[in-house]
């Protein structure tokens, strides 16, 4: 079946969400598309069979998945056998992944800390695979209060968690020993990490130096954050193909200079890949490219480096067997980005370096591809898209992939190794972060860096599905006038939004849940006038610095922009605050802006 494993993938993927979204029309739908790839590719009537089968097998999966989903806990128990996995502390507060030992389901332990003495307790002696006795009351995760909004139950719910376990207390006279399990070993050797680069590391460095070496974004500001979002490079942030290619092609050329032999080392490298996996945060971006160079070198091992599996059936074959085996990862936006941006450049790559010579075409081919392909999800996540995309992923992905990233895992081993004298590379390393957050930051805040769209209708992510392959295919042929074509389905695509918005006869009247206190926005027909009434609000109580948390939780920031922004707003027309309470008012500044 070579080559046509992205067509069982394709059937894969509609016969499961077929059934977990209960959606008969997209099962016709590829039935349809079937049909039609037989007629245009002369598919045999045994792949034909085949594919069929692969989508009953996928719909019964998803069928049996979501049958199962659900807690065996009925709510009312009190104390609970915990091993914990990781671990989470923002000012007073303490958040562990965590799974019962008598049912075995998965639990968050949440946890409000007493004292500054307390947390550096828990931080220092709270590790993943430590056993604790603890007793607390089981609550039910928030859901979404508002339209658009982050259903944060449902969010848990697919990743197997029901319940909140808001503990009394939390002893370590109360924990006995740690789980011997391999991943459980990792997973605290993970942590060590972490914490041995966030106090080794310069200031400015270590949380650059967590993310690219352990995947933990934890240490990272959050203003930061979305100065990488803006600028659509956020990717980098994150462990993902680009870092472990680059990791295993240094491993593999540290062997071959040292004299091992090819074969041997390729076996090394499947051992070390699934620690790295789990090292790494176990993300989907991560598990993906793993997986892939897995499958690549073990038919490359038992092949005798004769034969390579193509980039396409890796890919697809690892996407199958990760819908298989977690079948609701499939609505996770790192899962669902990772696969695409890899299938839109695996498919595009042929044309891309038969057609242009120079790498900087190149490079801007690459990047102009996977802005295509990752900009429907992106809107219908988070609403809108970097303009800056282009130009800071050419700028910044040779920086992370030639200097940051093999300097920082080079001054995190000699760090080690020389017991902390590795402060030359260190230093050079946080003066070239300090200066790409910089620059990340002066770029994010200039005007129109980011173009606001709201989150996608029906219609409107239909017309992406259809464009944005149909696009790639208009450049791929380069047929007469294409840049033009391509230039002026660009701007259709993405003008389909704000038309609809333009041109909606309907006007509303929202009432957002911002807890004590009101908003109410007003939109009239036909676009002609965004007004905000409030913008709610929380009182500030003052407290210690060790209970301040990076992020601090405010209506304004964290409810009613987002939802402005899911609607397509960038600009209000009439902001109106009807009196001064904080509860009122206290979101204004966020909304203002």
């Amino acid at each position: 079946m070579k080559g046509n494993s992205f067509y069982f993938a394709a059937a894969a993927l509609a016969g499961l969400v077929t059934v977990l979204e209960g959606n008969i029309a997209l099962s016709l739908f590829t039935v349809f598309l079937i049909c039609a790839f037989t007629l245009v590719k002369r598919f045999s009537k045994m792949l034909i069979l085949l594919l069929f089968i692969t989508l009953l097998i996928f719909a019964c999966r998803g069928y049996l998945a979501e049958k199962g989903n659900h807690s065996v806990l009925s709510g009312a128990e009190k104390t609970f056998q915990l091993e914990l996995s990781e671990m989470k502390i923002d000012g007073n507060s303490l958040s562990v992944n965590s799974r019962d030992r008598k049912t075995g389901e998965k639990l968050i332990l949440a946890y409000k800390l007493d004292s500054e003495k307390e947390k550096q307790l828990l931080r220092n002696n709270l590790v993943p695979g430590l056993v604790c006795r603890v007793d607390g009351i089981l609550e039910k995760p928030m859901q979404a209060a508002n339209p658009n909004g982050f259903d944060y139950r449902l969010y848990l719910e697919r990743k197997q968690t029901f319940w909140i376990l808001e503990a009394d207390s939390l002893m370590l006279s109360r924990c006995s020993g740690t789980s011997s399990h391999p991943v459980a070993k990792i997973k605290r050797l993970r942590q060590s990490g972490i914490t041995y680069i966030e106090t080794e590391f310069p200031g400015s460095l270590a949380p650059l130096a967590a993310a690219l070496v352990f995947g933990e974004r934890g240490l990272m500001d959050t203003s930061l954050l979305e100065d990488y979002q803006k600028l659509g490079i956020v990717h980098l942030l994150a462990i993902s193909g680009l870092h472990v290619g680059l990791l295993a092609a240094m491993i593999l050329y540290i062997g071959k200079r040292a004299g091992v032999p090819s074969e041997r080392m390729k076996f090394l490298l499947l051992l070390f890949l699934p620690v790295y996996a789990v090292l790494t945060g176990g993300a989907p971006s991560v598990t993906r490219a793993v997986l892939m160079l897995m499958c690549m070198l073990i038919y490359s091992l038992a092949a005798r480096g004769k034969k390579k599996l193509q980039p396409i059936d890796a890919v697809s074959s690892v996407f199958a067997a990760c819908l298989f085996i977690s079948p609701f990862i499939v609505y996770e936006p790192g899962f669902q980005l990772s696969f695409c941006v890899s299938f839109a450049l695996i498919i595009s790559a042929p044309s891309i370096f038969k057609n242009l010579n120079h790498w900087i075409s190149q490079s801007v081919a690459v990047s102009l591809v996977a802005q295509l392909a990752s900009a429907p999800i992106i809107l219908f996540f988070f609403y809108e898209i970097s303009l800056f995309a282009l130009f800071a992923n050419l700028l910044y992905i040779p920086f992370f992939s030639f200097i940051l990233l093999p300097g920082i895992l080079l001054g995190f081993l000699l760090h080690i190794l020389s017991g902390g004298n590795a402060g030359l590379i260190l230093q050079a390393l946080e003066w070239s972060a300090c200066m790409a957050n910089l620059a990340a930051g002066k770029l994010g805040s200039l005007p129109g860096a980011v173009l606001v769209l709201g989150k996608p209708s029906g219609p409107a992510l239909a017309l992406y599905i259809t464009g944005v392959p149909a696009l790639l295919i208009i450049w791929e042929r380069k047929k007469e006038h294409f840049t033009l074509k391509m230039a002026a389905g660009m701007l259709l695509l993405f003008s389909f939004q704000p038309l609809e918005q333009k041109f909606s006869p309907k006007g509303e009247i929202t009432f957002l849940d911002v807890g004590q206190g009101d908003s109410i926005l007003v939109s009239l027909p036909y676009g002609k006038g965004d007004y905000l009434i409030d913008t709610g609000g929380r009182l500030q109580f003052e407290t210690e610095e060790w209970e301040k948390r990076k992020d601090m939780f405010d209506p304004g920031k964290d409810i009613v922009v987002p939802f402005l922004k899911s609607r397509g707003i960038s600009r209000l027309d009439r902001l109106i605050l009807t009196h001064g309470d904080a509860d009122h008012i206290g979101g204004g500044s966020w909304c203002a802006e």
